[in-house]
């Protein structure tokens, strides 16, 4: 008898370990991206020289709290072959109806919208991409998506407060049919220097004049 009791138990606290494993695994999902560039290159000597580099590697967490708040993880290797958050975010929202949806955290803004088939990144993506703290709203409706979005920089006029007061907007339409699809948007973004590529090319030991 003593021992059919103990079975009971360890059958019991079993059965519960598999329910959350299951649970655990509907609300947490992870991704990953390894991109290869394998080059030869020939110079005016007519010396060849190839090459094999990892261009990307990405690891993508994304942890279900509830049905209207998510958690967003993205880890990227640098050049220096070390893993940066690149984003980490808070998601608030999503209706069945009106696709609303509210982000704060670390995140790219969405300045643009580039898909491509090349090697490089386009010339528009390379320029304008910002990496910030942000806090961002956005909404779908019947294939029209927009968004704003809020965030401190470091480009300040020489008498300026310290304070958020980055801004910038997105408004666009999605035009969908069978397999193929037609995307246009219209974007705005206050402080061009706060761009990631415009302020690696400032110094950090002045103050920057914005015109």
């Amino acid at each position: 008898s003593l021992k059919s009791k103990k079975f009971t138990i360890l059958n019991t606290k079993i059965s519960n370990q598999k329910r959350l494993e299951e649970d655990i695994g509907k609300k947490i999902s992870i991704e990953g991206l390894i991109e290869v560039d394998i080059t030869q290159t020939k110079d005016f000597t007519e010396t060849v020289t190839d090459s094999i580099d990892i261009a990307t590697l990405e690891l993508a967490t994304e942890i279900s709290i509830n049905e209207q708040v998510s958690a967003n993880i993205l880890l990227e290797m640098d050049d220096n072959s070390q893993f940066e958050a690149t984003e980490a975010f808070i998601s608030y929202g999503q209706d069945e109806k009106y696709k609303y949806n509210l982000r704060v955290g670390k995140m790219t803004v969405p300045f643009g919208r580039y898909e491509t088939s090349f090697f490089s990144d386009p010339i528009g993506l390379e320029l304008a991409e910002t990496n910030r703290n942000v806090v961002l709203f956005g909404l779908e409706w019947k294939g029209v998506f927009t968004s704003i979005y809020a965030f401190k920089g470091d480009a300040k006029e020489s008498d300026e407060d310290d304070r958020i007061d980055d801004a910038g907007m997105e408004l666009g339409y999605v035009f969908e049919h069978d397999d193929w699809a037609i995307q246009a948007s219209v974007n705005y973004i206050n402080n061009f220097t706060d761009t990631d590529t415009i302020k690696s090319k400032l110094t950090d030991n002045v103050t920057y004049i914005v015109a």
